[in-house]
């Protein structure tokens, strides 16, 4: 999958305090692979609120053969919803192995770390996690996020 520059920068906006305007020298390694991270996911996630809607109206379009069916025929949606599929599928696998590598990298700036903090918030999302665990993590990401911007 190929990442454009915008999306690129979107990532990096999406971790506060990890844009070029920081106070640190160099930008941390950790901190350019999580946003390219980031922007692959919300790539994946565009890519599979495209997949929920053609499958809504695959199924709209066709109740009478069922799902299963439907999928496996030959009309346009069901083309496209095989073809995403193959993309989300090989894009996922992408992001798996991305994730693996950023998990042996080793921050060299806080903000580095920051960053390999706001990925696992990512990927773990609340409804995937204890309500206290994920309270505390939070929070502990909100806290370190503070105390890195004010340096």
């Amino acid at each position: 999958m190929k990442v454009s520059r915008r999306s690129l920068m979107l990532g990096a906006a999406a971790l506060p305090g990890l844009s070029a305007a920081s106070d640190a020298p160099a930008l941390d390694p950790v901190t350019r692979a999580v946003s390219k991270w980031l922007c692959g996911r919300a790539e994946v996630d565009a890519l599979a609120l495209r997949w929920q809607r053609l499958e809504t109206q695959l199924f709209k379009r066709c109740k009478h053969l069922g799902l299963t069916r439907a999928l496996r025929s030959g009309l346009p949606e069901a083309r496209e919803l095989r073809a995403l599929t193959r993309k989300l599928n090989a894009a996922e696998r992408k992001l798996e192995r991305s994730a693996q590598q950023i998990a042996q990298m080793r921050a060299t700036s806080g903000q580095g770390a920051l960053a390999k903090i706001e990925m696992g918030l990512r990927i773990q999302e609340p409804q995937d996690c204890e309500e206290m665990a994920w309270v505390l993590i939070k929070g502990g990401a909100d806290e370190l996020r503070e105390v890195l911007k004010c340096r």
